[in-house]
């Protein structure tokens, strides 16, 4: 009753086949989404008529597939793992389960290990990446090759971002390493502050310059209310010159924010007095007699990585597939 050029559509041609099935699976692996890959099977099938299902059914399967496997792919990557530990002593890999639940991943392989032998002089890690089903947050190490480019020395999926489990994180990565890196750059990210006070015993800590530079404009209206335009564009200029100022001694940079604090009448200006308290932390002069101080002093290093390794994981929607996605993505910057 059905004509020949409908058929395909018919309930029972519409039921997936074990090689449809199959080829979802494995585009899913490759971070290809079930809409491209029935695109993809159509083309290696000749024509959609020859297809065991349409798109729709393609995605169907591919939600399906995922919630079977999401109460125990946590476990399933976990042995996938601990087997690559097995088989590649160099491989580093710690985990932290609470109350039967997986809490927090750390890895590094022996790639991300000569990276960081050779480029461990300063390192950014920064937790603003979301996995889309767990809510994990992914904190890429990050540093720089003589060429300039960003280079990953470890990675970590955390539940939350509290103190206890940072102090994790960076525990797992010196028990991988074995060796501190000379300057640590993060957000004013309190947690991150103490994990690192706890961890790395000679590791100097530095603030995100941009994030807090990224305030001022807030900052400034709300302690000068009435500042015009141009006045408001004359204190950033002078601002941002003894700020990010590579080559200014503290003493000079001490006197110049003092005259720039009096001229603006921000003397008493709590902001302004707390940034000034933490300048060690923060301002170029502060960090002069440390070696290569100047290759990083943002975290957009990390941001960047982050904005990198979402291309590639976006559609993870399991743990399985996530790790699927940053693999393909770290080969993809090592073939850079």
């Amino acid at each position: 009753m059905v004509p020949p050029q409908y058929r395909h559509l018919s309930k029972h041609e519409r039921q997936l086949k074990y090689a449809e099935q199959l080829f979802v699976y494995k585009a899913s692996v490759c971070n290809i989404g079930p809409t491209k890959a029935h695109q993809l099977y159509s083309t290696i099938k000749g024509c959609d008529e020859n297809v065991n299902g349409t798109v729709t059914d393609f995605r169907n399967w591919s939600r399906d597939l995922n919630v079977y496997i999401s109460e125990s792919d946590s476990q399933m990557l976990i042995n996938k793992m601990e087997e690559k530990k097995e088989y590649f002593p160099s491989f580093s890999f710690y985990y932290k389960a609470e109350d039967s639940l997986l809490h927090s991943l750390f890895w590094a392989d022996e790639v991300a290990k000569c990276n960081y032998k050779e480029f461990s002089d300063i390192m950014s890690f920064d937790a603003t990446y979301q996995t889309n089903r767990y809510n994990m947050m992914f904190v890429p190490f990050t540093g720089i090759d003589n060429h300039g480019k960003c280079v990953t020395f470890a990675a970590g999926l955390i539940r939350d971002e509290k103190a206890e489990t940072y102090t994790w994180l960076l525990k797992s990565f010196m028990d991988a390493f074995g060796k501190e890196s000379i300057m640590v750059v993060t957000d004013q990210d309190k947690s991150m502050e103490i994990a690192i006070r706890n961890v790395f015993k000679t590791a100097k800590h530095r603030l995100c310059m941009w994030h807090i530079t990224q305030k001022l404009p807030t900052k400034v209206k709300d302690a000068i209310p009435s500042i015009e335009d141009e006045a408001e564009r004359d204190f950033k200029q002078r601002f941002d010159s003894i700020v990010w100022n590579m080559h200014m001694e503290p003493k000079e940079f001490e006197e110049k924010w003092g005259q720039l604090m009096i001229d603006f009448s921000l003397t008493n200006d709590k902001w302004f007095k707390f940034m000034f308290q933490i300048r060690t932390s923060w301002i170029p002069a502060y960090f002069i007699d440390t070696s290569m101080f100047g290759l990083m002093r943002t975290t957009s290093r990390s941001e960047s990585e982050n904005a990198f390794f979402s291309h590639f994981t976006r559609s993870g929607s399991n743990l399985i597939n996530f790790m699927s996605g940053f693999k393909s993505a770290m080969l993809k910057q090592r073939s850079k």
